[in-house]
């Protein structure tokens, strides 16, 4: 399959649904509610040689702890090790490595193991985390975790290129600290990760970085707006606006029709969607609140939504529509989040229609 991902894109003045533009990239993403099965191992790693062979750009791996949602991934460094022995030529990426739970200096040694094990394909997304209960590994980065990851970000890079860092060891001296193993790639490509702020879709424009986002905190018009944003940050600090990669996720399962993708999606997402609400509601005095009917109300008005409007779900152009229409929005990279909750043989039958879709339309 011929790789199509986009470089350069901006978002385009006019109607998105009739103004031509480029597909975007593909990639996958995992972020699983539930890990119990021990086949969730094997089918992760079945999906990632698929990728490989069907030429997407890149597979995701999430940093999450301590919860059940996303509970197979307690680091992603570990799928992407594992993944660079079986694939060839799809990217390897963290989706993201949460930065203020962690010493830059041993982010920077294992993702330089990796980088080794793929012969140079990692990329890494950064986010700052919100789940309070994850930072019991280290609680005082907590309140400061915004900074600590922009900061954290450029040391990252320092270290990357082969600068040393200063460090006090363990009899309280201070030391000049160079990581090994070096690696292959001079300069991996860097995304932040960011649910909705304009703040930091600006500020991953200043400081040259791409975006990784979604669209459960935004709405496609908010999405839009701060795509702009970011790109004319870009512009403003000498960085060519083009250039910038803005990657959204989207919960992607492709049927026969839509009929059959919605109710093979259906039961699914709505228990996907339920976990997540019981996750986010730690952090939520809203969700807190909500009384059993209106819980059960705000997961059938979210799955509505993303089946409708903001996703992948749906029959083959059903599909490439809404991918044609992210791209007109400025989205450059679809990183398809598939393991939700539909079982595997059915999610495999539809990645190669999504593999198809993506060729298809890539020849209009």
């Amino acid at each position: 399959m011929e790789n199509r991902t986009i470089r350069q894109s901006r978002a385009p003045q006019g109607d998105p649904e009739t103004r031509a533009v480029s597909l975007p990239g593909l990639s996958l993403m995992f972020f699983s509610a539930d890990e119990r099965e021990a086949s969730s191992f094997d089918f992760v790693l079945r999906a990632v040689q698929f990728a490989d062979r069907a030429n997407f750009e890149a597979v995701w791996f999430p940093e999450r702890h301590f919860d059940r949602f996303g509970g197979l991934f307690p680091n992603p460094a570990l799928f992407c090790a594992a993944a660079a022995t079986m694939t060839k030529r799809v990217r390897l990426r963290a989706g993201s490595v949460v930065l203020p739970l962690h010493d830059v200096l041993r982010v920077r040694e294992d993702w330089a193991v990796v980088d080794n094990l793929s012969g140079g394909r990692i990329d890494i997304a950064f986010a700052t985390g919100w789940d309070a209960n994850s930072f019991c590994l280290i609680p005082e980065n907590y309140p400061n975790r915004t900074a600590l990851t922009l900061d954290g970000i450029g040391e990252f890079r320092r270290l990357w290129g082969g600068d040393a860092v200063s460090r006090v060891n363990g009899s309280g001296k201070a030391i000049s600290v160079s990581p090994f193993p070096r690696p292959l790639q001079r300069d991996p490509q860097i995304w932040l990760t960011i649910a909705k702020q304009s703040f930091l879709f600006e500020e991953a424009g200043r400081r040259g970085l791409n975006v990784l986002t979604a669209l459960l905190m935004q709405p496609l018009e908010r999405l839009s707006e701060n795509i702009k944003l970011y790109r004319e940050a870009r512009a403003a600090s000498g960085y060519d606006p083009d250039d910038g990669r803005v990657t959204l996720m989207l919960h992607t399962y492709v049927g026969t029709t839509d009929l059959v993708a919605s109710a093979a999606v259906a039961a699914p997402l709505r228990k996907y969607l339920s976990a997540s609400i019981d996750l986010w509601r730690t952090e939520s005095s809203a969700l807190r609140e909500l009384t059993e009917r209106e819980r059960a109300d705000t997961v059938e008005f979210a799955l509505r939504r993303y089946i409708q409007t903001s996703s992948l779900i749906g029959r083959p152009d059903t599909v490439a529509k809404t991918m044609l229409k992210m791209a007109a929005l400025g989205v450059n990279e679809i990183a398809c989040l598939i393991d939700f909750g539909v079982g595997p043989e059915a999610v495999m039958s539809s990645l190669q229609l999504l593999a198809e879709v993506w060729r298809t339309a890539g020849n209009r």
